[in-house]
């Protein structure tokens, strides 16, 4: 696996932000902070992973929330029980 560094991800920044406004304007119910999460979350593992970073795969990081949102499809999960974290 690459080290990714902050910076790196943070190239990303403008793309994120520019796409996750416009896809949220296509549904009031999905906030566009969350689809910028989900977007930063596949570049950091596409980094990590030494793959492609592309508008593609922060779209369809954004199409899978808005999906698991709006119709209750399951997301798969990257390695992180949130239970437990919260829970301790």
């Amino acid at each position: 696996m690459a080290s990714v560094t902050d910076e790196a991800v943070a190239a990303y920044k403008p793309a994120i932000d520019r796409l996750a406004a416009r896809f949220g304007k296509r549904d009031y119910r999905i906030e566009a902070e969350d689809l910028a999460q989900e977007a930063w979350i596949a570049v950091w593992l596409a980094m990590e992973a030494a793959k492609p970073v592309t508008k593609t795969l922060m779209l369809n990081a954004m199409k899978d929330w808005a999906d698991h949102v709006t119709h209750g499809v399951p997301i798969e999960p990257v390695g992180l029980n949130v239970q437990e974290t919260v829970s301790g």
